[in-house]
């Protein structure tokens, strides 16, 4: 049982390594939300551009 234990102890350490979650990844939705916005105010600009070309 002592191994396994000692196997799964950098496990922890391992992810703890990683950035944190906090400002990072509400940066990323941030910038992930604009651009979905962006997107979709272009949809119907694009919507009217193609119609009024038809």
């Amino acid at each position: 049982m002592t191994p396994l234990r000692d196997s799964a102890a950098p496990t922890p350490l391992h992810h703890h390594e990683a950035r944190p979650p906090g400002p990072n990844s509400l940066l990323c939705a941030s910038v992930t939300q604009r651009l979905l916005l962006a997107a979709a105010g272009l949809v119907p600009l694009w919507a009217i551009v193609w119609w009024a070309l038809r």
